[in-house]
Parts: C-alpha cells; sequence; structure tokens
C-alpha cells in the first residue's frame, strides 16, 4: 500500500475526534522537514509520521528527534512488516500505529513531549508569526528585518510557552480554512480525492 493509502485511512480516524484542523504535508524547521499529517486537538499538535511497506527506516531515528522538537505528541503509523524493527530506534514517548484490513490500531499511545527545543519552533514560525511575537513582546523591528534576524532576537527573549502557542496558531493561520472546506463538502465517507482540501502546500517561512 502507498502512503496515499495511510493518509486516507488516518484522516477518516481522526476526523471522528472532532479536531480543530488537520493538514497533510506540513513543513516545519524552515522547510527542511514535512510531516506527513498535523492535527491540533484539544489544544494540542500531533504529528504523524508514515511509513508504508514502501519506505525504508533508514532515516527514522533522526526524524523522529526533529518531530520531537516541535510537536506536542508524535505518532508512527507503520506498515505492520516494519512495526518490530521500529520499536528499538523509536522513543517510548512516540506513540506507535498500524494499518490493518484499513483501520488504524494503535499499539502504543503517544505522550505529551513536554521540553519542546526554542529554536526548533523558532525556525518554524514564518514571518508573520515572528512579528506578532515581536509585538506582543514589545520588541521594535523594522521591515527590513529578515526571519533569521527575528527569530535570533526572540530566542533570548520570548518563552517555550510563547513559541509553541505562536506555532499553533500559525498552523491553524494556514490550514484552519482549507479544513473547514473540507469538513463542509465531505460527505458520510471519506475519499481520496477529499484529501485534496488538507494537502495545499505552504513553505513555512
Amino acid at each position: 500500500m502507498n502512503e496515499e493509502v495511510y493518509k486516507l485511512a488516518l484522516v477518516r480516524h481522526y476526523f471522528g475526534f472532532a479536531p480543530t484542523c488537520i493538514a497533510l504535508e506540513l513543513p516545519f524547521l524552515a522547510g527542511q522537514r514535512r510531516a506527513d499529517a498535523v492535527l491540533v486537538l484539544n489544544g494540542c499538535v500531533h504529528a504523524i509520521e508514515i511509513k508504508s511497506d514502501l519506505d525504508n527506516l533508514d532515516s527514522l531515528q533522526k526524524q523522529i528527534s526533529d518531530y520531537t522538537r516541535v510537536f506536542d505528541f508524535v505518532w508512527l503509523l507503520l506498515s505492520k512488516n516494519h512495526l518490530e524493527n521500529s520499536r528499538p530506534n523509536v522513543p517510548r514517548n512516540v506513540g506507535l500505529m498500524i494499518l490493518e484490513d484499513g483501520e488504524l490500531i494503535i499499539k502504543r499511545k503517544a505522550k505529551q513531549i513536554k521540553r519542546l527545543d526554542k529554536k526548533g519552533l523558532s525556525l518554524s514560525l514564518d514571518r508573520t508569526s515572528l512579528s506578532h511575537l515581536m509585538i506582543a513582546l514589545s520588541m521594535s523591528f523594522s521591515k527590513a528585518d529578515g526571519v533569521d534576524e527575528l527569530s535570533r532576537r526572540l530566542l533570548k527573549t520570548a518563552t517555550i510557552h510563547l513559541f509553541r502557542e505562536t506555532f499553533r496558531k500559525q498552523i491553524l493561520r494556514k490550514y484552519q480554512k482549507s479544513f473547514q472546506t473540507f469538513r463542509r463538502e465531505v460527505g458520510s465517507k471519506i475519499h481520496f480525492e477529499d484529501l485534496l482540501n488538507l494537502g495545499i502546500h505552504r513553505e513555512i517561512r
């Protein structure tokens, strides 16, 4: 099965939990990474990395390490064939799911990541979000200041909590409208073509 089959099963599963937003292929860490799926649920940001039978696990540890820098909950959705080989390489706070007969089965629940990475969060914010954060902290800046300069200054002042909240709001700003369209137009059953409303690619910065 290819990745789109996993995405369809994932969206069908989480849609029933009434999330605030679901987005596919969301860039983070200045566009160096893309989360296969992200959802905002009960005020927290969940990210899911998919590993189908067509994927190898060579870069899994590094991918998961980057996910845990910026997301509240991290999940790994695997093929059954990958499950046992993945367990030793995945931290215990990362959730594990498999796809079986078209349904998601949770093998291990994700635990909230308490200590996120300030720099990782700052790299995942675009200029609009960084500017809003500067204004909220009464910090002066000019239109000529680039994202790297804004990020550098904010790292000295803003708390992890502020970065986390700003990142969550950025996801909603960029993707919630598309999710509302998806929710409005989807029928009684979600199909592949419905996922197009969730897969708008936007550069993070």
